[in-house]
């Protein structure tokens, strides 16, 4: 039976469209967690330093990169895609043929609990995130959608301890704080539920403004150079 579109598969999380709008900004390599004002320091360094100084010739060595077999690369790449495009069930396939090569890699791990979970097979994506709990405790999308996978089973208390985990890894990572919210307006709980909704719409925003300025100073550096 063909794979059904789903709205949902069309998008990742929002941490993860973060940072690939962020990496797809040029050649300029921004790490996520940097702050906007130091970015303009480090510009605002650079561009003083070239202008003042003569640049000393160096010796150019060439950097050695990690070698990947073909298949790695465009597996990933064609998993990712065909999950952009909501094609579910090929997504899985080929992540899972990936997994083969290399089972441990979180990232990986990740992308496969989600699709387990959007497929409604939620016992499955259950065992994927516990795995991924005993590797790392950092993982603020991944303590997310396990906690959405354990919202979906029925296990409220579980749920909630996850988005509070997420939250913890993250504190500026929205999602956590939305499905916060959604868990204590089912529980009639609405002031908490309020002041979580309250706190997700302040981390889209900020990052809105984030994403807006780095930006702007792509745009600025690109016309200097």
């Amino acid at each position: 039976m063909g794979d059904a579109i789903e709205p949902e598969g069309l998008f990742w999380s929002q941490g993860t469209r973060l940072k690939k709008a962020v990496l797809r900004m040029g050649k300029a390599q921004i790490a996520l967690g940097l702050s906007v004002a130091l970015l303009g320091i480090g510009v605002l360094s650079y561009r003083q330093f070239f202008k003042s100084k003569p640049v000393a010739p160096v010796e150019v060595v060439p950097i050695v990169q990690p070698k990947l077999t073909p298949t790695e690369p465009d597996l990933v790449t064609q998993a990712r895609k065909a999950l952009e495009q909501g094609f579910l069930h090929k997504s899985l396939a080929l992540y899972q043929t990936a997994l083969q090569k290399d089972p441990h890699h979180i990232l990986l791990l990740n992308d496969t609990g989600y699709i387990l979970w959007k497929l409604g097979r939620l016992h499955e994506a259950d065992k994927i995130y516990l795995q991924i709990a005993l590797t790392v405790s950092n993982c603020a999308e991944c303590f997310n959608n396990w906690g959405e996978v354990k919202q979906a089973l029925g296990e409220l208390l579980e749920a909630e301890e996850l988005f509070r985990r997420a939250i913890l890894a993250d504190t500026q990572y929205p999602d956590p704080h939305f499905n916060l919210g959604v868990l204590y307006e089912q529980n009639g709980d609405l002031a908490n539920a309020q002041i979580a909704y309250e706190e997700y719409v302040q981390r889209q925003l900020r990052k809105s403004d984030i994403s807006k300025s780095i930006d702007n100073r792509l745009e600025k550096l690109n016309e200097a150079y």
